[in-house]
């Protein structure tokens, strides 16, 4: 802290000796007191009259722009913005101005009030009528809790000076506005959005006396048949007042349409003050993709600026892809609906996009469902598409606030709950006649199965983390840029690359998911269903190992009661003195996430598998979030709940026989079929008789005898089962009787070949004898070690009688026999045909023709 201060004071003595010697219209001595900050709060822009400066975070808590001026007229209005470039709680901005020029900022009237909300201060400056004709200073300040003073330092802020150039003309000053956006001479104004033929949209223009005498203001005129003037503004406007015009387009034909607006008016630099207006007739193109931001950003101390320019380093791809955000920004002026345009220069801190509406407002309420319903409604009628996106941008906390709080006091997104939202999703989804393809959640907590179940109506795919997540949110980047390069990437897998730009963009301590509603509803809420009521069956005997499985079940480090629902299920699995049907229906809910779950990433969490569920040890103490967990989360649709209820207090439950259903209704001999239970409460036990009405004892042989599906062994006649559910203190009881019908397969008989070995080639026949059913002849397949084709040589395939054709290489054969009844098979024998290669004679020769008795010769 002592090096930036010395920085400073360094600074101010070479600004006096320049300001000695210096023949500059600007000379102050330098006698105001320093001021300075540090931290990293700084002013990020000041805007007063032709003065508009951005800045960037300095160290050194100081900047001294006194080489910015602007002139301003005594007795004249002139706002001032000026915006925190890092707003946290806490933070107050100041403004001083040295109207006497006498080197100081303590007399009356020098201490600008200013207005302070969501990192922007506001003011309207009435130049004094008794102010000096001069240059002077203009200080401007950020602090951090500090009590606010032009002079000295303090730990956190930074200081700006700017020079106010003080004349004394009596003239008025004109300032024209459409919302918030400023209008000069000639500028061209495009509104956004379409206007269908038939119909017309009004634009309203503010004009603003921003002098020191009365501002005259003749009749606006406008130069085209789609356009006409429909409210006039007043013809006389006092000092720091406003009136207002009001255009009205109401197209006849397609296309953009353009017109000028004039009028003449008393500010001799701006007379007459003319401008132009574009708007669109007819109804915009519908592209691949929209996908919508509704960031939250005000007042939470979260940068949502960093995620905008990190999605304009792709932006909308004109014709394909629209990126459209709701920004509620620190900085009002910046609140608006944006068109996420492509930045040249790549991800940096500045902004290219612009407003393309304001019709929400400066400082929307994004608590409430209806700016989001608006949101959504405003961006289908002007950037629609065949397929939607939406993410919601705030801090998040789960389904409830806390393990510490019993009411739910904040929401999904800001203040909104989560069957708040879904009122916004279906007034959406009824206009556009199908679902919206994915809703993501760029906030913490909201990665569980409760979240996904409230949506399931109005979107296919739901993003969501268990975990907190890390201030900066998702990678918007890496995201999304596949979908830039091609708009025809279906819903699953833009998800799916969110979720894997995000984990990979951080490297520890994260979780992210995709789930699928479908898959929600067709999988895994029928396993969750089962797997409650086996809970509540067996909680009574084994009330201490479900405890201990979900006491050791991961959850966040925040909502310490909504556990892993997939660790969950597993912990179960795993616990080997559980009963079997409880540990099956454990290992379908896993199955099921595996199907509903289609991207999931984690990195450190070991034991997230995607969704959350709320396992609370005392659900009918938990007040208000017990209420609103049975009334407005519809998940008390599902069997979870009473599960809940009976965790707190475990009864003994009556078991209840179910259903036995075989996946086959009959099987052939030899083979064996799967019987499952549904429907059923208690330990299962499945038994056998060779009669409906016989005897029935515990199964022998397949495999499952105590779980909900049991196969069978090998059947070769007709054998009846049941199921036998059973629980402490009650009596056994029966499922219904599944009946297995074994149908009579043929005889394979034996096959014999009249001659199985052969020298170099030869011709078999092969004769089946002892055998029933239609015969197929059959050979190995020459490709495969274990498959055997039909014959498709030779004669009789189909008689008992076989001749095969010329082999020239060993061949196996078998006789297919088919029962004509029932359509049951059996095989015959195996026969093979071998068949021998002959020796090769071979050549003898030698180098010698002719020798002499006695000698010897190679051959």
């Amino acid at each position: 802290m002592s090096n930036i201060l010395k920085l400073v004071e360094f600074r101010f003595i070479i600004l006096l000796t320049i300001f000695v010697f210096s023949n500059s219209q600007i000379a102050y001595s330098q006698s105001y007191c320093t001021g300075s900050g540090g931290g990293d709060e700084y002013i990020s822009n000041v805007t007063i009259s032709t003065i508009d400066n951005t800045s960037s975070y300095d160290a050194s808590g100081y900047h001294d722009y006194t080489s910015l001026s602007t002139d301003v007229n005594k007795g004249a209005y002139y706002p001032i913005e000026i915006t925190n470039g890092n707003n946290y709680s806490g933070d107050k901005i100041g403004c001083w101005i040295d109207w006497n020029n006498d080197n100081d900022f303590e007399d009356a009237g020098e201490t600008v009030s200013i207005s302070y909300s969501g990192g922007l201060g506001t003011a309207t400056i009435h130049i004094p009528t008794d102010a000096v004709t001069a240059n002077v200073r203009m200080r401007v300040r950020v602090v951090y809790t500090s009590t606010l003073s032009p002079c000295g330092t303090t730990t956190y802020g930074e200081v700006e000076d700017y020079t106010i150039n003080i004349t004394d003309n009596t003239e008025p000053e004109i300032q024209v506005k459409n919302g918030s956006t400023d209008i000069n001479v000639s500028d061209t104004v495009s509104i956004s959005g379409y206007t269908s033929l038939g119909s017309y949209k009004d634009i309203t223009f503010t004009i603003y006396n921003r002098g020191n005498i009365d501002l005259t203001i003749g009749t606006v005129s406008e130069n085209s048949d789609q356009y006409s003037i429909t409210q006039q503004p007043a013809s006389t406007l006092s000092p720091n007042n406003s009136t207002e015009f009001v255009l009205r387009f109401q197209p006849t034909s397609e296309g953009e349409k353009i017109t000028t607006i004039q009028f003449d008016n008393n500010d001799n630099d701006e007379n007459p003050f003319d401008f132009k207006v574009t708007m669109k007739g007819g109804v915009p193109a519908v592209v691949d993709w929209t996908y919508m931001l509704y960031l939250y950003e005000d007042g939470t101390g979260l940068d949502g600026a960093e995620d905008i320019n990190e999605w304009e380093v792709n932006g909308s791809v004109d014709g394909y892809v629209n990126y459209i955000l709701l920004y509620d920004s620190d900085n009002d002026s910046k609140d608006g609906i944006y068109y996420v345009e492509k930045d040249p220069n790549g991800d940096n801190s500045t902004i290219v996009s612009q407003i393309v509406s304001d019709e929400l407002g400066k400082n929307p309420n994004m608590n409430d469902w209806h700016t989001l319903r608006d949101f959504m409604i405003w961006t289908k009628e002007h950037y629609p598409a065949h397929h939607y996106g939406l993410t919601v941008w705030d801090h998040g906390s789960g389904i409830f606030k806390s393990q510490q709080t019993k009411d739910i006091a904040k929401g999904c997104v800001g203040d909104m709950k989560l069957w708040e939202m879904d009122n916004a999703l279906n007034e959406f989804t009824s206009s556009i006649g199908r679902k919206i393809d994915v809703v993501g959640f760029d906030v913490c907590l909201l990665g569980q199965i409760e979240t996904v179940y409230q949506l399931k109506e109005y979107t296919d795919y739901v993003i969501a983390s268990e975990k907190t997540e890390p201030g900066d949110g998702w990678d918007y980047e890496n995201g999304f840029t596949e979908l830039n390069s091609n708009p025809n990437l279906s819903a699953s897998q833009l998800a799916t690359n969110i979720v894997d730009a995000y984990i990979t963009s951080y490297s520890s301590d994260v979780t992210q998911a995709a789930t699928s509603t479908s898959a929600l509803e067709s999988d895994l809420i029928p396993a969750v269903n089962v797997f409650s009521t086996q809970l509540i069956n067996n909680l009574y005997e084994y009330k201490t190992q479900i405890k201990s499985a979900r006491d050791n079940a991961w959850n966040s480090s925040y909502n310490t009661t909504h556990k892993d629902l997939g660790d969950f299920a597993l912990n179960i699995k795993n616990t080997a003195s559980l009963p079997q049907g409880l540990k099956d229906a454990a290992q379908d809910v896993l199955n099921a996430i595996s199907t509903a779950v289609i991207a999931e990433g984690h990195i450190g969490n070991a034991g997230a598998t995607g969704l959350k569920v709320w396992m609370t040890e005392y659900f009918d103490s938990e007040g208000s979030s017990k209420s609103l967990y049975m009334d407005s989360l519809i998940f008390s649709q599902t069997n979870w709940d009473e599960y809940l209820v009976n965790y707190q207090n475990p009864q003994p439950q009556n078991p209840e026989g179910g259903t036995a259903q075989t996946n086959s209704g009959a099987i052939c001999q030899g083979s064996s079929t799967s019987i499952t239970l549904s429907d059923y409460t208690g330990n299962i036990q499945w038994q056998q008789s060779d009669s409906y009405s016989g005897t029935y004892v515990n199964v022998t042989g397949g495999s499952g005898a105590n779980s909900k599906t049991y196969t069978t062994p090998e059947l070769f006649d007709t054998t009846y089962y049941r199921a036998a559910l059973s629980q402490t203190g009650y009596e056994t009881v029966y499922s219904t009787i599944d009946t297995v019908n074994v149908l009579l397969a043929p005889i394979g008989g034996t096959a014999n070949a009249t001659t199985d070995v052969f020298c170099s080639h030869g011709s078999t026949v092969i004769t089946l004898t002892s055998y029933s059913g239609n015969i197929q002849w059959q050979q190995l397949s020459p490709t495969t070690d274990d498959t055997y084709v039909d014959v498709i040589d030779g004669s009789g395939a189909n008689t008992d009688t076989y001749t095969s054709p010329d082999l020239t290489f060993t061949k196996h054969f078998r006789a297919l026999l088919t029962n004509p009844e029932n359509g049951c098979q059996n095989y015959s024998n195996v026969v093979t045909i071998k068949i021998n290669q002959p020796p090769v004679g071979g050549t003898a020769f030698t180098n010698d023709t002719l020798i002499c008795n006695g000698e010897t010769s190679l051959i």
